[in-house]
């Protein structure tokens, strides 16, 4: 378990070594200033491991002293969905860290015991030949992926930036997010009420049991006069400002319904669940290689996709008043204006592309009309655009 201990593995004068640091007591004077013995330490899960590391006082590499398996093989291999360090040893060809036959009985039988204490309580020696075999295959695997990444020089750059990113994150993930605690109690009391009452009001006087259930809500829309094929987002916001619908009513109240539920379950009370008893903040994890886009994503709870305000949406702006800056810190929003697609104008030379960036044009709407020449362009056709354009 890497909270108590660290292995490390060099090639020296052409022989393997390895080296092992046993934390285990709190009390030892276990020395582990020399864990990166004056090389580039290469780590599978660097953010994780020299998160680790550093609570135990050592400093961290700088972006280009350092490498990271998961982070090379997402340059290469984007297209992987799992790169577990088994996952690539095995994908290529490189064996299995799964060879101690006498570790993987022990996990099997003390599965429960794994869950709530880790390997704490698995063998010693045990546990310490699984680790330094884990760290053996950790070169393997480097070594692989350095001869496949330099099949791919223009990933360099990527790579780099990822490194660096890794490093600003760890930082934001160890200093959590001040969240405002009394406001958002408050908001949440107050969706709460608003959700059961509309709710329950929408239940009675359209005779539906289960919200949730888009067969029920097309029923009801069947009661009315009005027969759709899905009850999403775009068709309901469609309904609700015609007029003439003899649905409007219920679309209207079914998208104010789903709103303030989305707002709680979505945003409000993953926050608060994640805020921590002592130091009142919230704390998330940052993910660099779990997309195919290379976007960044978070877990535990989602940073990454607080929805912004939006006009005529007052339960909008809930989920972001959560956050608030440190004392004489502010807050300041900034993004690239379709940043892929300028630069592949750029270098492409398109006349027809640079002409919609020259004409103020949004590229995504001109792509869509392209692909749909006789259709209406709408929030829908326009994101099937830009999945297509962006990949």
């Amino acid at each position: 378990d890497r909270d108590f201990l660290i292995t490390s593995c060099w090639v020296e004068d052409g022989e393997e070594k390895t080296a092992y640091y046993d934390l285990r007591e709190e009390d030892n004077d276990v020395d582990v200033s020399d864990v990166y013995r004056g090389r580039i330490p290469v780590f599978h899960n660097a953010k994780f491991d020299m998160q680790k590391i550093r609570k135990l006082g050592v400093p961290c590499p700088k972006a280009d002293e350092y490498h990271c398996t998961i982070l090379l093989t997402n340059a290469v291999k984007p297209e992987l969905k799992r790169l577990g360090l088994d996952v690539l040893l095995q994908l290529f060809g490189l064996g299995s860290k799964y060879n101690d036959i006498k570790f993987l009985q022990w996990k099997k039988l003390n599965k429960k015991d794994v869950a709530e204490n880790g390997y704490l309580n698995c063998p010693w020696s045990m546990l310490l030949s699984y680790a330094i075999d884990d760290t053996t295959n950790l070169r393997k695997l480097f070594e692989h992926i350095c001869i496949v990444a330099s099949k791919y020089p223009q990933i360099a750059g990527y790579y780099q930036m990822q490194r660096e990113l890794a490093l600003e994150l760890m930082d934001i993930e160890e200093e959590g997010f001040i969240i405002d605690l009394d406001y958002g109690e408050k908001v949440f009391a107050m969706l709460r009420q608003f959700v059961d009452e509309k709710g329950k009001s929408l239940m009675e006087d359209y005779m539906i049991d289960n919200l949730n259930s888009w067969m029920q809500c097309k029923a009801a829309f069947s009661r009315v006069g009005l027969e759709l094929n899905s009850t999403s987002k775009d068709v309901l916001e469609k309904v609700s400002v015609d007029k003439s619908s003899s649905g409007q009513d219920l679309a209207f109240r079914l998208l104010e319904y789903r709103s303030a539920n989305s707002v709680i379950t979505k945003s409000i009370s993953p926050i608060l669940k994640e805020i921590h008893p002592k130091t009142k903040r919230a704390y998330t994890s940052f993910n660099l290689a779990s997309t195919v886009t290379g976007r960044l994503s978070s877990s535990n709870f989602n940073a990454h996709n607080q929805k912004r305000p939006e006009p005529g949406k007052p339960i909008s702006k809930y989920p972001r008043g959560l956050f608030i800056p440190g004392k004489d810190w502010y807050f300041v929003g900034a993004d690239y204006d379709q940043q892929e697609m300028r630069i592949v104008a750029d270098i492409s030379k398109d006349p027809g592309l640079i002409e919609v960036f020259e004409s103020g044009s949004d590229p995504y709407i001109e792509v869509a009309k392209m692909i749909f020449p006789d259709k209406e362009i709408d929030k829908t056709l326009r994101y099937l655009s830009k999945q297509n354009t962006l990949g």
